[in-house]
């Protein structure tokens, strides 16, 4: 999730400018496997935009030159919620909103091309709902533009026809001035509409399965205590799951992800394949240390990842 507000359009420019190249090369080792029902999940395709990226957060890796800093992806918590056990094609970008039809594309050919046993697309159709980037790179304004929009999102996740796990549409409205501009917002009525949508597309595949990414965001947001299956969040936890933009995820943000993921598959038929994740957020953050040490330390007032 990323903003194009004329604020930061020249910033988003460069940074496409200089990144784009880099995004394309992708981030993970893309792996050979079979997408019939596998014995147990142990390769995901994770495709998306700037949650999936992990856009906004930095750790310290180690390198051949020492501690350097890298940014961390969702990709990179599920794998160490496995303790490196499930591999992970690693396909987000934080340069989705600029051409969502484009990165969408691309993202799935090589996903596809992997043969994963899981699709896994949290935030793939954010941009494909908000933003001003509509078919065929066309304005997007009225409601009916962005119903046809996220068509086309829905047609690029078809093409895979293994499980897949898609997340619906969060309203993060709170972002108005802070990333995104009230004319990428789609309004309430409309983001109604776009959800049923979504969840009558999964609905019709049995292959398919909803991430409740809306109703997650929504409890997030609050800032009041509430569980995850068995995982309790505290006030005190829930001031840091999201960044001063109030649109993108921290780390522990991404912990809350991993949870929910686990959550969809306890619930769905997923269960019996599903692959063992720690999803206690404590033991995982130590796990997701233990890769990315030190783990630059989240600004618990703002809910920011420290620069």
């Amino acid at each position: 999730m990323r903003c194009l507000t004329s604020k930061f359009l020249l910033p988003c420019l460069l940074l496409a400018a200089l990144c784009v190249p880099l995004v394309m090369a992708g981030q993970e080792t893309e792996v050979e496997a079979s997408s019939e029902s596998p014995e147990r999940i142990r390769k995901i395709a994770a495709v998306g935009a700037s949650a999936t990226d992990g856009f906004g957060i930095t750790v310290m890796r180690e390198s051949a030159f020492g501690l350097i800093p890298s940014g961390w992806s969702l990709a990179k918590s599920i794998r160490a919620s496995s303790d490196n056990s499930v591999v992970m094609s690693d396909l987000g970008s934080g340069l989705f909103f600029l051409t969502p039809h484009r990165f969408g594309e691309s993202f799935m050919q090589r996903a596809i091309r992997a043969k994963p046993d899981l699709l896994l697309a949290v935030d793939f159709l954010f941009w494909f709902s908000y933003g001003t980037i509509g078919v065929d790179n066309s304005i997007m304004k009225t409601p009916g533009e962005r119903m046809k929009m996220l068509e086309v999102g829905l047609d690029l996740l078809d093409q895979y026809d293994g499980p897949i796990i898609v997340g619906n549409i969060p309203d993060m409205s709170q972002a108005i001035g802070r990333m995104l501009s009230r004319n990428q917002v789609p309004g309430p009525r409309t983001l109604e509409k776009l959800n049923a949508r979504i969840q009558t597309w999964v609905d019709e595949r049995p292959r398919a399965h909803l991430f409740p990414l809306a109703g997650l965001m929504e409890q997030l947001k609050t800032g009041t205590p509430f569980s995850i299956g068995d995982q309790t969040w505290t006030t005190e936890n829930l001031e840091k799951v999201l960044q001063r933009d109030r649109l993108h995820p921290t780390i522990e943000g991404q912990v809350a992800l991993i949870q929910q993921l686990d959550q969809v598959f306890e619930l769905t038929e997923l269960v019996e394949i599903r692959p063992e994740l720690e999803t206690d957020r404590d033991l995982l953050l130590d796990m997701i240390r233990k890769q990315a040490k030190p783990i630059k330390p989240t600004a618990a007032s703002a809910g920011e990842q420290s620069p």
